[in-house]
This record gives C-alpha cells, structure tokens and sequence, in this order.
C-alpha cells in the first residue's frame, strides 16, 4: 500500500510539475507577445503627438528635438506591422517630451489628450526601449487602460488562440495596425442600432458601417478573414415592427419583414468590403442556447482554418 501511494505521489508531483512549466511557458509567450505590442504601441503614441504638431505648423524648442521628432516620425514611415521600438528611438521620445512644445500640447494648450494609459508608456519609454525589457503587470494594466485587453482560449490541449478585444472608440482603434499575426478578426454589429442617434446627427449603425470599412480596408490586414457577427436579432425583429428602417436608410424597401431588413443589413456590410477579405456573416440570437453553439462551433473551425493557413510554411 505505502509502494503505491508513493507512486501515486510521484504521478501526482509528475503532472503537477508539467503543469508548472506549461503554465510559465504560456506566460512567457504572453509576456513576449505584450513586449512587441507595448513596444509598437508607445512609437505609435510618439509618431500621433508629433503628426498633430506638424500638423499645427508648431515648432519645437532646440534643433535636437527637431531631429528627434524626425527620427520618429522616419522610424514609423514603414510598415507599421515591423516597427519596433529601438534604444536610439527610446531616447529620441524621452528627449522629445521633455521639450516645453510638447508638454504644453500635450497637458495644456491645443486641446490634445493623450488616451489614457498612454503616459505610463511615454513616462517609462527608456524602460521599454531596453534590451532585456519584461512587461510589467502595470504596463499589461496601462494596455487595458487603453482600450485593449486580451485573453487566451484553450482550443485543445496543443492550440491556443489569443483573442485581444479592442474599444470601438476612435482612441482605441488606432492602435489595431500594431497587432502582429492577426488571423481572423470578429466584429460586433447590433441590428437594433440603426435608429440610434447618440451625438443627434449620425446613426450607430452608419458609424458602424464607417468603422468596419476602415477595418476591412486596411492593408495591415490584407491576408485576414472576418468573421461578422450581427447580433440581437430577436430584439431587431420587434423594433422594425415599430421604428421604419428606411427613416433612416431610404434606399431600403422592404418594409417591416425583418429578414428582408437583416438581408439589407448585411449587404450594406459585404459592400465597403473593397479589399475583397473573406468574410463570415452570422446572425446572433443570445436566447438561442443551440444557434449560440452552432455559431460558434463554425467560428472555431473557421479560426483554427485560419490559423493552420497562416503557420503553414509559404
């Protein structure tokens, strides 16, 4: 009996220990991912503070910082999927704010604020320009702080998917040209926003359209699949019974038969799709326990398809 439990123990300290260092590899692989990311990430704060000056026509203090603005703005000048953070790049930006030109626009006059978190990153930018820099958990906080979070789905006991949901806000959004080896993008449209008016001049639903053209189109992501979620469709069924959708689209005629609507909705989306990406539309009833499971059990395929496509030697 002692001879077993022993070898139970020791089959026990076994997968245990396994455990340990598959858990500390999926932490380095996340931390690594983090690093390139935040390193992009805080270049890219950089290059929008001195664009919008340019822009401006504002000058800075000394001819150095001339120098370090240009060096910045060279560095961002090519493809922004290889932009990479450098210590000369590092200094250049710690140098550059502490010019009076640009603490004043950036704190004080002209009316530019910097997306929250973003100061973190310029703060400690030698830091995170060093060669043996490690994200921190403030600097992962300060990434969330932004407007971008990320999680990892286990899709098998040999595949995990890392998943990063950005805020559809005009801030967050421009970090999306950042992300390195994107797959497949998931975008969420709610039906019932076409009658949605927020600001009292432009619909939800147009802004939506606007946003997922931008995505659509953008030639960081010419190889990546979009998986179109339009969702609350219950909900939709019973507004478009009350609120017209052509009052806010007239080119619609199809009156108040909510397929018809949804059908039109959808086209309005596959239309601004000028870069021709592969695209996987589904409507999305969160009542519906099966149509949820079903849904997502193609969007798994879908994914690891795309995957497997993407690691797959060219």
């Amino acid at each position: 009996m002692k001879q077993a439990s022993a070898l139970e123990e020791s089959a026990d300290d076994k997968t245990t220990s396994q455990k340990t260092r598959y858990e500390q590899a999926t932490w380095y692989e996340s931390r690594n991912y983090h690093q390139t990311l935040i390193r992009k990430i805080t270049i890219g704060i950089a290059h929008n503070v001195v664009l919008a000056m340019r822009e401006l026509n504002l000058d800075f203090m000394s001819r150095k910082n001339e120098m370090n603005a240009a060096r910045i703005m060279k560095r961002c000048s090519d493809d922004s999927l290889h932009i990479d953070l450098s210590w000369e790049t590092a200094q250049a930006i710690h140098e550059l704010w502490q010019d009076t030109s640009v603490i004043e626009f950036t704190q004080v006059k002209h009316g530019f604020d910097l997306v929250q978190g973003a100061e973190h990153f310029i703060r400690d930018v030698l830091r995170i320009g060093s060669a043996n820099y490690t994200p921190t958990d403030a600097d992962i906080l300060n990434l969330n702080a932004m407007g971008i979070t990320d999680t990892t789905l286990y899709m098998s006991s040999t595949r995990r998917l890392r998943v990063f949901e950005v805020d559809s806000d005009g801030q967050s959004l421009k970090w999306l040209p950042y992300f390195d080896n994107v797959t497949t993008i998931m975008f969420c449209a709610p039906l019932v926003d076409y009658d949605q008016l927020p600001d009292g001049k432009k619909n939800r639903m147009a802004e939506s359209l606007q946003l997922f053209e931008s995505v659509v189109n953008d030639p960081n992501f010419h190889q990546t699949s979009v998986v179109l979620f339009l969702t609350r469709i219950t909900d939709f069924r019973k507004k478009i019974i009350k609120v017209a959708l052509e009052q806010f689209f007239p080119e619609y005629q199809g009156g108040m038969d909510a397929n018809k609507a949804a059908k039109y909705i959808l086209w309005k989306y596959m239309q601004v799709n000028r870069a021709r990406l592969n695209i996987y539309p589904h409507l999305i009833n969160s009542s519906d326990k099966a149509n949820l499971r079903l849904v997502f059990a193609t969007v798994r395929e879908t994914i690891l398809q795309n995957a497997l496509k993407a690691s797959a030697p060219r």
